[in-house]
């Protein structure tokens, strides 16, 4: 650690032993008490206030981030309160479902409670990331009078088809890997700061005694019913100024896509390169968020003229020939669709089928291997690599080369006439960018079960054979194609390990003719020239940030795919080592989960997860663990914890999944 990291970190652990004040309650409607850390800036008050939400526990492993968060907004004048949702950490009830800790939090009542505090002058804004980002729009969905601004980063809104079932098919290691047996185990863990906690061990028992795994209820409702409708977030009713950041590498860039679009008041859009994680600690041009944070929230909450709604709306990176441009929409204005039909004969372009002819995709459950995790776990090790692997087991139409730049921005969309000899096929579709040395880059892809061709609130029946007609959309991408370069449509059933392979064994009929439909659209700015200036997104401060402890990780992505061997086996997760900051205990804890199939069995595919923790409490040493087990039409979890050697908790949950 250099001086300045040194000096950034002397400052850091001086303002959270003299300006924080640690589990101040706050009771809610339904004699809920939820516990918040409020950070206080140096100075006479009252200032605005900045508020963070999560299922996370905020004295964690989120812990570092979040007291950053904090120094930072204190720095700037603000009032930082960071709040655990119900059944969480320090606060009451119980945590059975993840929308229904949302719905227990009364966040507006929260907002008001931070609006009539002493420190508060009224004026509150909410911040964060992936979950803290959803509750903030859920929040400003109700349009409190005292919420002025937010800032989301990462947030999804539309749980039903980009998160749980992508396309009607159940997601597999990115959510029930990850982020599942992740929150097995924040569930049933104690709070970690006592900190005028008299009564923290009952607290824990409360949380053990109502404990359920967040996969149980959303596994009763296999299509898109009222639970997942009632779930979403209605950015139409949004009037409060939304700052919304997300990433091309992430799972959740199309609900803020979606959702931007139809915000109808003040609004503003970041879309970079980053995957579901905070843009400053991403691999991928890093960008100190806290930065832009405060720009927003200096403009609405203080009402600083510091020119950002003088700003183009939308500042978004183009990946492929990489850059940053301004643009006044998203998506933006003046783009043309580029119409390519899928011939028989392999390619892509202008011109229709001639004759009529079938194209055979065989059911590969080892295809997409290659195309990035998308996880919700915020690992940040899972961009895409080179597609060849996938396209060569799939079935691909392919332009010649383009011969200028082409920009594609929006949500490209497949139409194919399709039958298939099972009982249903989960058809995945990709784009990739092609170079003269035949390399196949990743732009986007997108999921559709041939059962869900009349809408994903339905289950249509598929009869063997029978050709049907279907669009699927890709999920929304910036892309900038060099000229001489071919763009790629490819057709597999299979996107291992990111959805559930369909049980079945058998192939998906590509059907060709005059009268056929076999195309794909793409919206692009063929016709509109690069501005001549573009956002500035700054980077972290390497000072600050390295002085914050980061704590060490080991990182795990690895693909197993030996063709000696009939086993697939993907695997991911993180070791972390942390010291954490005063009154919390440091702890060892990981959380590994892998994905396998056997080749030719799509039935067989299955994950497995393993998460446990050690810490110190009141000079005992406890661990506690989740295992984790699903396979296409059961989970298995058992969760464990002890004190020292002796057995404090144990109970095992299992479920049959019924989305077939």
């Amino acid at each position: 650690m250099g001086l300045g990291s040194l000096v950034e970190k002397l400052k850091l652990v001086s303002f959270l032993n003299s300006r924080a004040k640690r589990n101040v309650e706050i009771s809610l409607a339904g004699s809920i008490v939820l516990r918040a850390n409020i950070f206080l800036p140096a100075g006479k008050g009252p200032w605005p206030v900045v508020l963070s939400v999560y299922p996370y526990m905020k004295d964690g492993v989120l812990a570092p981030l979040l007291n950053l968060e904090a120094y930072q907004l204190a720095q700037a004048g603000y009032a930082a309160v960071q709040v655990d949702l119900p059944g969480i950490g320090s606060s009451g009830g119980v945590s059975k479902s993840p929308f229904q800790i949302i719905e227990d939090a009364h966040i507006e009542e929260i907002i008001d409670w931070c609006s009539r505090q002493d420190f508060s002058d009224g004026n509150i804004g909410m911040l964060g990331e992936s979950f803290g980002g959803m509750s903030a729009l859920s929040a400003a969905a109700k349009n409190p009078p005292a919420l002025k601004a937010v800032f989301s980063m990462m947030a999804p809104g539309n749980f039903y088809p980009n998160l749980v079932y992508p396309g009607g098919s159940l997601n597999m290691l990115g959510l029930m890997g990850s982020w599942i047996n992740l929150m097995n185990l924040i569930q049933i863990l104690p709070p970690f700061n006592h900190t005028g906690l008299k009564e923290w061990n009952k607290i824990w028992q409360d949380h053990l005694a109502g404990f359920e795994p967040f996969i149980m209820e959303p596994t009763e409702h296999t299509i898109l019913d009222t639970y997942w409708k009632n779930a979403n977030i209605t950015p139409e009713k949004i009037t409060i100024p939304v700052y919304m950041l997300d990433g091309w590498n992430g799972f959740s860039h199309s609900d803020t896509s979606q959702m931007f679009s139809k915000i109808p008041g003040q609004k503003k859009l970041m879309m970079g390169p980053w995957v579901h994680m905070w843009p400053s600690m991403t691999d991928k041009e890093p960008a100190d968020y806290m930065k832009v944070a405060l720009r927003w929230f200096d403009y609405w909450l203080k009402g600083i003229p510091n020119g950002i709604m003088d700003e183009p709306s939308v500042s978004v990176y183009f990946m492929g020939k990489e850059h940053w441009r301004y643009e006044e929409n998203w998506p933006p204005s003046g783009f043309n669709d580029i119409v390519l039909n899928l011939r028989s004969n392999r390619t892509l372009g202008k011109g229709t089928e001639v004759r009529d002819m079938i194209l055979v995709c065989a059911h590969d459950p080892t295809v997409g291997l290659h195309a990035g995790l998308m996880t919700v776990l915020t690992l940040g090790i899972d961009y895409p690599k080179e597609q060849s692997p996938d396209d060569a087991k799939s079935v691909c139409f392919t332009t010649s080369p383009i011969p200028e730049n082409l920009e594609i921005a929006g949500e490209p969309r497949v139409t194919l006439t399709v039958s298939t000899d099972m009982p249903d096929a989960a058809i995945t579709v990709r784009l990739c960018d092609i170079d003269n040395e035949e390399n196949s880059r990743y732009i986007t892809r997108g999921w559709l079960r041939l059962s869900k061709r009349d809408g994903l609130d339905k289950t249509s029946p598929v009869e063997p054979g029978v050709p049907y007609t279907i669009t699927i959309p890709f999920m929304p991408i910036a892309y900038r194609l060099e000229k001489l370069h071919s763009l790629r449509v490819s057709i597999q059933l299979s996107d291992f390990p990111r959805i559930f392979p369909l049980p079945y064994t058998g192939s998906l009929s590509i059907h060709f003719g005059p009268e056929i439909t076999q195309e794909c659209v793409i919206p692009t700015l063929k016709d509109k020239p690069l501005p001549t200036f573009k956002p500035t997104v700054p980077p972290p401060d390497s000072d600050l940030f390295q002085g914050l402890g980061t704590p060490k990780q080991e990182k795990i992505w690895e693909v197993i795919d030996d063709l000696k061997n009939p086993l697939v086996t993907v695997k991911s997760g993180v070791k972390i080592s942390m010291h954490m900051f005063p009154g919390i205990p440091d702890i060892e804890m990981h959380h590994l989960y892998e994905a396998t199939v056997e080749r030719g069995k799509p039935e067989t595919a299955k994950v497995s997860a393993n998460a446990g923790i050690k810490f110190q409490l009141a000079g005992k040493t406890y661990t506690a663990s989740s295992v984790q087990t699903a396979l296409f039409d059961k989970i298995e979890i058992k969760c464990d914890i002890h004190e020292f050697d002796k057995n404090l908790f144990s109970k095992t949950f299992t479920k049959d999944i019924k989305w077939l």
